[in-house]
């Protein structure tokens, strides 16, 4: 079992979780079931698990029967987070609120997860997100900055400041700057991005603007990467790091101008 902090994964994150997930889309309800398979003090797993529905669902290309949603027995871990991953995959990647907080509990799931080929196929979901950022949205990155913690608090601060003031300049001003910034550490990073993700999902932002929320989750996205490449798990590291350093690549070719 790998290491995760209890405070961020029991009570900041998964209330936040399950608003985000209630309109019940199929990749919304599988972000919801990855963590349900999960306890949230530790991310290890858990059995039985409160799913939107059985197992087999995530299995079984055609489930025998139907259900909804229940306590039931996880009795393979593995074979259902792989399933569940696999319906991840096919999220949209171009809603900037769920995208964002999509991209989160997969960092969770590549820092914390106990299972190597679940933290490489959670790497390879991110890396499709930021690629198709750079690629379909034109999102370009600065190299970032790394500042200590309280620099990076008060960048996330000033976000929420602008969105409670409902200053889109200011809201603007901030996600560029904390774009802009490399966190202390990944679950800093990984708690303000599902804070500001649920803030852009409340109140979305003009499609004009939605260049800058992607920009922020393909920064986030090789930040988490670039901690994935330094995995005890050698095929882990070294898929991380491949993917880090092609996104690099194309991401760092020419940096953007301020909105």
């Amino acid at each position: 079992m790998r290491s995760a902090p209890s405070s961020f994964l029991g009570r900041a994150v998964v209330p936040a979780l399950l608003t985000l997930a209630s309109c019940g889309a199929p990749a919304q309800r599988a972000i919801e079931d990855l963590a349900a398979i999960h306890d949230p003090s530790d991310w290890s797993p858990l059995s039985p698990a409160s799913l939107s529905v059985a197992p087999e669902h995530y299995l079984a290309e055609r489930p025998i029967r139907a259900s909804g949603p229940g306590l039931y027995a996880v009795e393979d871990h593995r074979e259902l987070e792989a399933g569940i991953l696999r319906i991840i995959a096919g999220a949209p990647s171009d809603a900037p609120g769920f995208a964002l907080e999509t991209s989160a509990w997969l960092a969770i799931q590549l820092l914390h997860d106990d299972y190597a080929e679940a933290r490489i196929q959670a790497a390879a979901i991110m890396s499709s997100f930021a690629g198709s950022w750079i690629e379909r949205n034109g999102v370009r990155l600065k190299q970032p900055q790394k500042v200590d913690g309280e620099a990076y608090a008060r960048a996330a601060q000033a976000f929420l400041d602008a969105d409670e003031a409902k200053s889109r300049p200011a809201r603007l001003q901030a996600l560029e700057q904390l774009a802009r910034l490399r966190a202390p550490n990944p679950v800093s990073m990984v708690r303000t991005l599902t804070g500001v993700a649920r803030r852009i999902h409340r109140t979305p932002l003009r499609t004009s603007d939605e260049e800058l929320a992607f920009r922020y989750g393909a920064a986030c996205i090789l930040a988490f990467l670039e901690a994935g490449a330094t995995d005890s798990d050698t095929n882990v590291a070294k898929a991380c790091r491949a993917r880090h350093d092609l996104l690099a690549q194309y991401a760092y070719r020419s940096a953007p101008t301020s909105p």
